[in-house]
């Protein structure tokens, strides 16, 4: 509660100072406003309002389906034609280069493999005991030599030195290197291989007991030790028109930017990347989907007399000139939605026109100019949301048509329930300015109620911003410090 003290300041400029440019103050100022308004027959604040509210909710859906087109069908996308996939299963990015590439595989990525005599039993026939050294490394046939690779070689200790025992006990050391027993012809044999492909995957084997000369390999003697080479590591072969390239795997090789395959076997194949345009019919009638739903319900907003049917025509207007005008569209003669099969189709009663796509038409535009067809596509898309983004977004025009008018719902509701919201005159206030309470609260409750009814109505600015001082958003303003 303001006390006594505060009101000689908080009158003056309700009522006014004279001599320092405030001669009227902010009542004298209501008082000189117009009579409160009235509201015609024709015209309803509350319709009005639930019509701005339904061309928010279409304004906010058409403008989401928007978002959700652009770039949805764009030409970034790549489609493949791959003459003989049975040598390559590729993978084409948006990144891809358009264009054909010759790819040639000569030998595919491998691992080594050797492979020991035959026993009659892989767990009760032992081989001998000791301890074998791993070693992974390079052999090199030109010079018969073996270098070592980076890893450090790993001891292996054979205990039991069967064939189970010795498979076991690599796995177990990590080495690189797996171990497996497998039955043949001749009996159960063991098989080691290089965990990995590559010519840098090749390996020997090193026994500290001539007991164990069964389990040794030399790759510079193979005819030392008892295991056998059956395949030797090597690294893939390939050339894409004509470059060539090795890779220690048959795995996400790089063909050219973008563009990677896995390989499969030894042969040759064509590649075709070119732009993958199957999106863009869907985005053209996603766009006409969007268009026609939001069109129908400017056109049904239309039929009204209050301030939500200017916004819908103005709405309206603009996107007939985005839908059906034309476009800077470069190099390409394709300039307007019609060109490519997005016609005009006249409104069935009063409102603009809607989107009708011919397919066939589409396509046929596509096919002679596919860059041209998805740049004005796309161009379409972003202005119409752009246009939206006007009219819908917060602050745009909807919603500040819609604000201003909620002042005039108010007012409405009391005209209608009879209350004139009209404030105490100047003489009232200025009889009891010196008297021992505030204003009452009725009085203040009459002063806020007008200024927040007829703020919204006022072309005045000067009077709009005494208002906004005098009431302060019913919270800060004068009033409220009275109150």
């Amino acid at each position: 509660m303001a006390t006594n003290a505060l009101l000689p300041g908080l009158l003056g400029s309700l009522y006014g100072t004279p001599g320092i440019g405030n001669d009227v103050g902010l009542l004298g100022a209501l008082e000189s406003l117009s009579a409160p308004t009235t509201v015609p027959a024709s015209y309803s604040a509350q319709v009005s309002l639930s019509g701005l509210g339904q061309l928010q909710s279409s304004s906010d859906s058409f403008e989401s389906a928007l978002q959700l087109l652009q770039g949805a069908g764009g030409s970034t996308a790549r489609q493949l034609g791959n003459a003989n996939p049975s040598v390559l299963a590729v993978t084409a990015l948006a990144s891809a280069a358009q264009g054909s590439y010759r790819v040639d595989v000569t030998g595919l990525a491998q691992s080594q493999s050797l492979q020991s005599a035959a026993y009659a039993t892989p767990d009760s026939t032992v081989i001998g005991t000791g301890t074998l050294t791993l070693q992974l490394g390079r052999y090199d046939a030109a010079s018969n030599s073996f270098t070592t690779g980076t890893a450090a070689p790993v001891s292996v200790s054979i205990g039991a030195g069967t064939l189970n025992d010795v498979a076991s006990s690599i796995n177990a050391a990590s080495a690189g290197i797996n171990a497996s027993v497998v039955h043949g012809n001749g009996g159960y044999e063991l098989v080691l291989s290089s965990a990995s492909t590559g010519a840098g995957q090749g390996f020997e084997v090193q026994v500290d007991n001539p007991a164990l000369a069964a389990l040794a390999y030399d790759p510079t003697n193979p005819g030392a030790g008892g295991l056998v080479l059956t395949q030797g590591a090597q690294d893939a072969s390939l050339s894409v028109n004509g470059v060539s390239q090795t890779s220690a795997s048959n795995l996400a090789i790089t063909l050219a930017p973008g563009l990677t395959a896995n390989l499969l076997q030894p042969g040759s194949t064509t590649l075709a990347v070119a732009p993958d345009n199957s999106g863009l019919l869907s985005q053209a009638q996603g766009l006409v989907s969007a268009f026609n739903t939001l069109q129908s319900s400017l056109n049904t907003l239309q039929s009204g007399t209050g301030p939500e049917t200017d916004v819908a025509q103005l709405y309206g207007e603009s996107l007939q000139l985005a839908a059906f005008g034309a476009y800077d569209n470069g190099s390409s003669a394709l300039t307007t939605l019609g060109q490519i099969g997005l016609g005009y189709q006249a409104s069935a009663g009063t409102g603009g026109a809607t989107l009708a796509l011919d397919a066939a038409a589409f396509n046929s535009a596509l096919a002679a100019d596919p860059t041209g067809t998805a740049s004005l596509l796309g161009q379409a898309v972003q202005t119409l949301s752009t246009i939206a983004s006007t009219y819908g977004d917060p602050g745009g025009i909807i919603g500040s048509t819609e604000s201003a008018y909620q002042g005039t719902f108010y007012l409405d509701q009391l005209l209608q329930g009879g209350i004139t919201p009209s404030p105490p005159s100047a003489q009232d206030l200025a009889n009891n300015q010196f008297a021992a309470g505030p204003l009452s609260a009725t009085q203040i409750a009459g002063l806020q109620q007008y200024a927040y009814a007829v703020l919204p109505l006022q072309q005045d600015a000067s009077n709009a911003t005494l208002l906004a001082d005098l009431y302060g958003g019913l919270s800060g303003g004068a009033l409220s410090v009275l109150a």
